[in-house]
């Protein structure tokens, strides 16, 4: 049975742990990513065990390549919004540059039972804080979690797992991870963490999307998203701008406007309903 959607976030956390496969499965039933995302992030995680160590990976500049153009498919600094993705050659020195602070983590396993939890956060948050890797016109972004945890999930498949505000911000209930995202990465990183020490994850990588143990967290917490009917602050705003938006052009027609668009419909608006807040486009 489906638990409601006004529950707190503490009872989300357990129901995760409690229901953790049920959760999985609906992620993997219908995973709500595209083929092209599937095959960079499976070909770039292949590339990464390729290598002896994921601190050799980040100094080799194919596989920056790879995970650049893993990072685009994943929506990450796409040419829009005025953010872009570091060049090239950039983007393989801000990888370089993580080299000794990866070496230091890749023996670390989310579901490490004796992992220091606290300490790998703040170990894994110092990398994120530093990786300059999406600019907004020319400076470096200040909301790093979304592309740094993407960006190191292809690095430490098995201890970092990609964070977003789609499903991740919107589980734990916040409209995104903000500027001042640090503590709620931490916070999202031990709580993930100490499910993970509960529901063995390691036992469900293998086809599909469950490429490692992180990968497969991530999944049950998109499933959980899927199955309860949780969406994003900006999806619910899509939906409702979607429907006043159909409001407007029913009205338009009703009164006899129906032949107005664009500009001229949004004119007609502020004339009849002067005060009424409009979607950017109608």
């Amino acid at each position: 049975m489906f638990a409601p959607r006004d529950i707190t976030v503490e009872q989300r956390l357990d129901r995760l742990e409690r229901d953790f496969p049920r959760y999985l499965l609906a992620f993997n039933a219908k995973p709500p990513f595209n083929g092209s995302q599937f095959e960079h992030h499976r070909r770039t995680i292949e590339f990464l065990r390729g290598f002896a160590s994921a601190a050799d990976a980040v100094r080799d500049e194919g596989f920056a390549g790879s995970l650049a153009a893993t990072l685009k498919a994943w929506d990450i600094g796409v040419e829009r919004h005025s953010q872009f993705l570091v060049p090239p050659r950039e983007f393989t020195e801000q990888l370089r540059h993580t080299s000794l602070a990866v070496a230091e983590l890749e023996h670390l396993r989310i579901d490490g039972p004796s992992m220091d939890e606290e300490r790998a956060a703040r170990r894994i948050w110092l990398i994120l804080r530093d990786l300059d890797i999406v600019r907004y016109k020319d400076r470096p972004v200040k909301r790093k979690v979304v592309s740094g945890t993407k960006a190191l999930h292809h690095l430490l498949p098995d201890l970092v797992f990609p964070m977003d505000n789609e499903y991740t911000a919107t589980f734990f209930e916040w409209r995104d991870f903000g500027v001042d995202s640090e503590p709620r990465f931490k916070h999202a990183f031990r709580r993930v963490a100490a499910i993970a020490r509960a529901v063995a994850p390691q036992s469900y990588v293998g086809e599909g999307w469950n490429t490692s143990v992180s990968k497969v967290l991530d999944n049950a917490i998109v499933g959980f998203c899927l199955s309860e009917g949780l969406k994003s602050r900006s999806k619910e705003r899509n939906k409702e701008n979607a429907a006043i938006i159909r409001a407007i052009h029913k009205l338009a027609e009703e009164m006899g406007r129906g032949d107005l668009k664009g500009d001229g419909l949004i004119k007609w608006v502020q004339k009849e309903l002067p005060g009424m807040d409009l979607p950017l486009q109608i």
